[in-house]
Order: structure tokens, then sequence, then C-alpha cells
């Protein structure tokens, strides 16, 4: 039950006539706040946008504060969302540094039953920074007054029941009823679970139980029971096929629920006296997620194929970072190397890059490049997401921004040919760089050397190669006969290399790729031309039939 504050005679009358029973009230005048002494820092109890948090007292902090920690978790469970930030901002903090934080607006704040809203408020970029009620809290609630570990607040003019009206008791066991009936509705022969779960929602939807640890469960419970029912139809007489789909989104909607149930479940044993530290439904939380966790992959793999590549990868997230949450914190026989989360590792990538080329085809290149940026940050070692942001960085004319992250790359993953396949690849983007690629294109093959992409590259690199030796051997040609006569040989040369390398490609690939036959007929062409001006019939004839047999194959 909870207690109000100042309510007026005609929310009595309302009350009295609509069968409210009214709780005690403080005083309108002054409101007193135990608060936890420990040396020097007080503390006291509070609500963050309805979920409970004890908050230090800081009338030195000029905002309130929030850990990254806390952040991370208010988001992820609604208690914030995106709306709520609003940027990035500096904060001068008790001992007075000036920090940079990540402003956000908190919807309201709750001391002593005052309601407090629209707070301003800073994330720090520390994960465990305490939370700090700093002055962007303290002036909204008016007067204060600090009497040994009592915080005496001198009215309560910001109070929740000036503006909603009194709390009744009937309201909260009106909403206690609808957990009862939401757990009758899921039970039985004949359950009825799309109802259970509105009706649940119902309460979750009021104040007096949208934090209750009780009502998150029972959702989650909800959830389980529909599964359960699914795997039951092997049973009946006849027996029936349980429908895969229901169960998969059944154990994933249980899990994510079930996941608010418990941490609403820590704060509350650690809050209430009574509790000593206990959990009430953590160890049955466990053993059902884990009995289910199979078909939680699977979940995402069904939406992945209903072309919801967006919600696939946020649940292949989800599974992935099972091992790593609170809730299976310490527990043996959950292995973070079993195949279910290497696979959801694996599928969260797929998808990521799913939703990259979305929205690159879309044409918001920033939020592309975001995506590719924070996956880069996620994986270093995976090359996909790295290879990503190089692309960025080139289209927008960073070359020496791109090959200096892939030097950093390289020294962190020296057995990576990739990383050598892609500088070699920028650094053969023009003449000047050219000669340095072919150090990093014969590592990449020694590396891997039944490569149809780097074989093939190299090829193509050659043909470039090749192709500026050409042109410099024309640009000589009068004033320097003998170097023209030398690139001409270079061209060559190069020409032949390019010929094997990307002959050797074409016969690892089948059918070969149109791109790379188009490729390959244009080098036989241009060596045709070349002895056709010298009048070499032999070369002409062999490059002539060659360029025509790769064209006829196209």
């Amino acid at each position: 039950m909870r207690k109000i504050i100042g309510y007026t005679k005609w929310a009595f009358i309302i009350s009295f006539f609509i069968g409210g029973i009214l709780l005690p009230q403080h005083s309108y005048a002054q409101i007193t706040v135990e608060m936890e002494q420990q040396g020097d820092i007080y503390y006291l109890q509070g609500k963050v946008n309805g979920l409970p948090l004890k908050l230090i007292f800081d009338t030195g902090a000029s905002n309130v504060s929030l850990s990254l920690t806390e952040a991370l978790f208010m988001l992820k469970n609604g208690y914030l969302d995106q709306n709520d930030i609003k940027g990035v901002s500096y904060a001068q903090i008790a001992n007075g540094d000036i920090v940079e934080n990540t402003e956000v607006i908190l919807k309201s704040i709750e001391i002593g039953g005052i309601a407090i809203s629209n707070v301003k408020a800073m994330i720090t970029q520390n994960l465990n920074a305490p939370l700090l009620l700093g002055q962007s809290a303290i002036q909204k609630l008016g007067p204060i007054q600090l009497d040994k570990n009592k915080l005496i607040i001198q009215n309560g003019k910001n109070s929740k029941s000036e503006k909603a009206g009194p709390v009744t008791a009937a309201s909260a066991f009106s909403q206690a009823e609808k957990i009862k009936e939401a757990k009758k509705l899921a039970g039985g022969e004949t359950p009825d679970f799309a109802k259970a779960i509105n009706t649940i929602n119902e309460a979750l939807q009021n104040p007096a139980t949208a934090n209750d640890v009780e009502a998150w469960y029972t959702k989650g419970l909800i959830y389980s029971k529909q599964f359960d029912f699914e795997a039951d139809k092997r049973f009946q007489v006849p027996p029936q096929t349980p429908d895969v789909n229901i169960q998969s989104e059944a154990a994933y909607n249980a899990y994510k629920t079930w996941l608010i149930a418990d941490s609403l479940d820590v704060i509350e044993s650690q809050n209430n006296p009574k509790r000593k530290g206990k959990l009430k439904y953590h160890n049955e939380i466990v053993k059902k997620v884990y009995a289910n966790k199979d078909y939680l992959n699977n979940y995402g793999a069904i939406l992945f194929q209903n072309g919801k590549a967006v919600e696939a990868n946020k649940v292949f997230a989800d599974v992935a970072a099972l091992p790593e949450t609170k809730l299976f914190k310490g527990y043996e026989k959950l292995n973070p190397n079993d195949s279910l989360f290497i696979n959801a590792r694996d599928n969260y990538k797929l998808t990521l890059r799913n939703v990259y080329n979305d929205v690159l085809s879309n044409g918001d290149t920033a939020k592309a490049e975001k995506i590719a940026i924070d996956a880069n940050k996620k994986y270093p070692e995976d090359p996909t997401f790295l290879t990503l942001t190089l692309q960025h960085d080139l289209w927008a004319g960073r070359s020496e921004q791109a090959k200096t992250k892939l030097d950093k790359a390289i020294q962190m993953n020296p057995n990576s040919f990739v990383y050598y396949l892609v500088r070699a690849n920028i650094n053969g983007l023009t003449a000047k760089t050219r000669p340095a690629a072919d150090a990093d294109y014969k590592k990449a093959l020694s590396m891997n050397p039944e490569s149809y992409d780097i074989t093939y590259a190299y090829g193509d690199y050659k043909k470039m190669v090749g192709d500026d030796h050409y042109e410099e051997a024309i640009n000589v040609e009068r004033k320097n006969p003998a170097k023209a006569k030398a690139e001409r040989e270079q061209f060559v040369a190069n020409y032949n290399e390019a010929i094997n390398y990307i002959e050797k490609a074409r016969a690892m690939k089948s059918p070969a790729d149109p791109g790379l036959l188009d490729n390959l007929a244009k080098v036989y062409a241009k060596l045709r031309s070349y002895y056709y001006s010298i009048k070499d019939n032999a070369n002409f004839n062999k490059y002539d039939k060659l360029m025509k047999d790769t064209r006829a194959a196209m």
C-alpha cells in the first residue's frame, strides 16, 4: 500500500462514492525522509522512472547522475527509451571536475512520496559510478532541511497526488486480482493465453503493480505455460505435433520477461528488510529458461526467414549475451562455448550484415557506417565489419585513415589473410601506391593459396600494373625510346602474370564469373593489339583466338 500526500476534500468525497479506501496521508507542510548514513555519504530510497533505486544525496553534484550500468539496464527494460536521450553534455561533479556525459531527461523521480518530473540527468561513461541525486532534482523538491540523517522537505507541491488524485487500496487490490485472473486464464485444459497476456499487461500498465515482481514473474509464467501446452500435444490421444514456431516465440518472450522479473526480485530483496537478501523467484526462473534455451535461436531464425532481419538480429544478440546476464551468473551448467551461443553469435553477425545492407540500400549511409563501426568495436577479430568501415572510409576519401586502421588490425591479427588482401586492394587503387600492394598480395596468397578472391584480385592487380607500364611507354616514346622499350617489356611481363592468376581463379569456380571472363578477354584483346602494332603475327593470332574463345564462354 502506498502513502499519499495532501489530498483535497473533493478527492475524499469522490473516493468515498466510488468505494475507494484512502490511505494515510503525510502532512502537506513537511515530509521527513530517513537516510542511511555510511561515513560521510547519505543514501535514500527512491524511484527513477518507476524503478526502485538507492540514491546518494549529493548537494555538490550539478545533476542527477546514472552509471552506464544502470542506464543500460533501464534502456533494455523500458525504464528509458531513445527519446529520453538528448545528446552529449558536460557536468560538474562533486569534486569540481568537468566531465563529458550523455544527457537524458528522466520522466519522474519519486522521493518520500513526492514525484518530480522531467528531471535533467547525466549518464557517466563509467560502469560502476554511483547514482547521485544532484541539484537538478533537489531544487525541484522545493525547500529542504538536513537534520543529521533526516532529509526534511518543506512542502509537497510536486507530489503525484496533486496531479493524479489519491491512490486507493481498492485500486491496488483490483490489480492483484488481475494477476490472479491472468494465472487462471493460462491454466486448465483450455487455456486462453492471448487473453491471459492482455490481462497481465493491464496490471503492468497500472502504477500500483507496474514494478511488481509477481506481476512480471506471472507474465513470464504465462509464456512458459504456452510453451508447455504445445509440448504436451505429443502426449495427447491421438498425439499431435507441437507448433515449434509458437514454442520458440513463447520461450523467448518468457526469457525476456523473466529477466525483468529477476532484476526486480534482486532490488526488492535488497530493499525489503524482511527478505534479508533472499530471492523469491530466481532459482525457478533460471531452471525454466535453461530448460528451454535451445528454442531461443530458432525464434531468431523464424523472424529472419520472414524477412524481419532487425528483429532477428535483436533475438540473436540476446541469446549470445545470455551467459553474461546476471540471471546466469555462477550457473555452472551454462557453458558460453556451447554450440547454442556460438551459433547465436554467428547468426547475430549474419543478420547484422543484412540489417546493414538494408540500411545502405535505403540511402542512409551515415546510419550504415555507424552500424559497421559499432559492430567492429564489438567484434574486432572479425574482418567483415572492419572491411565495411574501410569501405566507408574509401567512399569518403579517407584512404590514409583506412590504411592506418588496417596497419593496426594486422598488428593485432598477423595471421589474418583478409587484412593483407584488403590493404593490398586499397594500395592497388592508384599507380603511386601500387608497389606497396604487391607484398601484401603475396603475403595473403602464401597464407591461403587456394583462395579464389585473392588469386583473382592479384591477377587484376597485375593487369593494372601492366597498364601503368603501357601508359608510361607511350609517354616517353619520343624522348627516351630505350626506356619506352623497357616499359613495354614490363607491360607484357605483368600482363602474362595477370593471365596466369586470372586463369587460375577461373578454374576454381564453375561456372566462371562473367565479370572475370570479361576482364580476361580485355587482357587478351590488349595483348592482341600490342602484337598487331609491332607486326608479330604469331602472337597476334594467339591472343586473337584466346580473346574470341573467352568471349564465347561468357
